[in-house]
């Protein structure tokens, strides 16, 4: 039960009352609540930590590729200005001149202010905290483990990029952007159509709803602008409902935006939404929220969000809106996992009822004899209790997002920045500089780590595609005439072919796509 947090409730990194930290003038923050830390199970989060540690330790899966690692002793802006970080990831915020979050400022109409780790109750801050140790993090300093975690991350990040000779990938420049790096001839317009035609597709979304003459009808009493701006807003807020399960772009398709677009479309019309892909729950959220926003008298105030519920999507949908707002907020993910959780198996767990008929989840990393006297929980409709139509739960980083509630979202968020700074890629860590960025940059990466994806794809790395045939051994004739015969020696692993791969194995149809920000 929430109660009112007490003057000896203060935040641990601020030592003021929650609360007190975000500056926006025009949003008011989620009341804070004092909470107290889950009772983990101890053996286990020995288990989970020295995963962890193995993750992180050099040459462990965390790290960076052989030959681009970090110099001994060289500090960390030093290494991200040599790796080209201030180029991958140019400060434009500070270009702006956007505000500190801890200085006054107007919220964007479209970004939702967040708690951030300063905002915490001490209650909210121990349990996040407590969350991050369970599930292999440093049990003296769990926000000193997460930053060390970023640190390696961001580290792989660069390394990754000078390896393959580009500036960006498509993820980074997702949110809109200019292209930064030079191919020769004609090629570099391919290469900038590809990093920016996610992007453009979601402005092809925007335009659909806007000019959509029952929307325009819905929303006459509003200034044109203000029109606009509910029309983005609801569009993204559906890519952000709609992304899970469904694959960001497949083929000359995009069908996480052009569900969303479709579950607006749909509540702009006042009929059911077609399905086009991913989880049909996701689906109708989506419908169900544009439908809301459309009945409420100012369509855009539905928009801002509920940070402590929905601290994820909120977050996406802003990062659509502006990337570089004062509120910012980096959230976690699944598929950001090597970041926030190295060393978590991200494979499903399974279900199954003990004898004395309880359900539990059973994870890849726990042992065989938990499952005693177990029997597998069956998917409705199979009669077969093989692992493959059996129900799965959630993988250990789902797992952990959902135990630490937004709570850890804070304290990753604070993580990011703390590490943004450090590396002189944002002017302090109370700034939001490039913390979309970097994630973005982040969920790539891990992408390209994956055992189940055959090669690296040219949506993260645009310029590999005609470089390398998107991995394969043939290379295409103006990129063998200017790298010469030897040029897949300048092709790190990343892009060729993945020998864990035991399935898709012609590149060129029905391989998995990488998992765009939001997914």
């Amino acid at each position: 039960m929430s109660k009112t947090p007490t003057p000896d409730d203060r935040n641990p990194l601020t030592g003021q009352p929650p609360n007190s930290y975000t500056k926006s003038t025009n949003r008011e923050l989620p009341r804070p609540t004092n909470v107290k830390p889950k009772a983990f199970d101890a053996k286990e989060g020995a288990s989970l930590r020295k995963l962890h540690r193995e993750a992180v330790a050099p040459g462990g899966s965390a790290d960076a590729p052989l030959g681009y690692r970090r110099p001994e002793g060289m500090a960390d802006e030093h290494f991200s200005w040599l790796m080209g970080g201030h180029r991958m990831m140019p400060n434009t915020a500070a270009a702006r001149g956007t505000s500190a979050i801890n200085v006054p400022h107007a919220a964007h109409p479209e970004v939702t202010v967040q708690r951030r780790a300063e905002d915490l109750s001490k209650g909210e801050y121990e349990h996040g905290a407590a969350t991050l140790k369970h599930f292999g993090h440093d049990t003296r300093d769990p926000l000193k483990s997460l930053d060390r975690t970023h640190s390696v991350a961001l580290d792989r990040v660069m390394a990754e990029h000078t390896q393959a000779g580009v500036n960006e990938s498509s993820s980074q420049l997702f949110y809109g952007g200019r292209p930064t790096t030079r191919i020769p001839g004609h090629l570099q317009k391919t290469h900038n159509e590809g990093v920016m035609a996610a992007y453009g597709r979601l402005e092809q979304a925007h335009a659909s709803v806007l000019n959509h003459p029952q929307f325009q009808a819905a929303t006459a009493h509003l200034p044109s602008d203000h029109a606009a701006s509910v029309a983005r807003a609801a569009v993204n807020q559906s890519v952000a409902d709609t992304s899970p399960n469904s694959k960001w772009r497949q083929g000359s398709r995009w069908p996480n935006i052009e569900q969303a677009e479709e579950s607006t479309v749909a509540a702009v019309e006042g009929r059911d939404p077609k399905f086009i892909a991913g989880r049909i729950q996701n689906v109708d959220k989506a419908h169900g929220r544009a439908k809301d926003a459309l009945a409420s008298a100012d369509p855009s105030t539905h928009h801002f969000g509920n940070p402590k519920e929905a601290a994820k999507t909120v977050a996406f949908r802003g990062a659509l809106a502006d990337k570089d707002a004062a509120d910012a907020y980096k959230v976690s993910d699944i598929h950001e996992a090597s970041v926030i959780a190295p060393g978590l198996p991200t494979g499903k767990s399974l279900r199954y009822t003990s004898s004395d008929g309880k359900a539990f989840s059973h994870y890849p990393d726990q042992p065989k004899s938990a499952l005693k006297g177990a029997a597998p929980i069956v998917k409705e409709g199979k009669t077969s209790g093989r692992a493959g139509n059996q129900e799965t739960g959630f993988s250990r980083p789902e797992q952990m997002l959902g135990e630490g509630k937004s709570y850890v979202h804070a304290l990753n968020d604070r993580a990011t920045r703390q590490v943004a700074s450090r590396y002189g890629i944002s002017r302090s860590v109370d700034h939001a500089d490039n913390v979309h960025t970097i994630q973005a940059a982040a969920w790539g990466s891990q992408q390209m780590r994956r055992a189940d994806v055959h090669v690296s794809h040219a949506d993260q790395y645009p310029v590999v595609r005609d470089w390398g045939s998107e991995g394969q051994r043939s290379l295409a004739p103006e990129w063998q005439a200017h790298f010469g015969e030897n040029a897949r020696m300048h092709m790190g692993e990343q892009f060729r072919e993945n020998p864990n791969t035991k399935t898709n194995v012609n590149a060129s149809k029905a391989k998995p796509y990488p998992i765009m920000p939001g997914e």
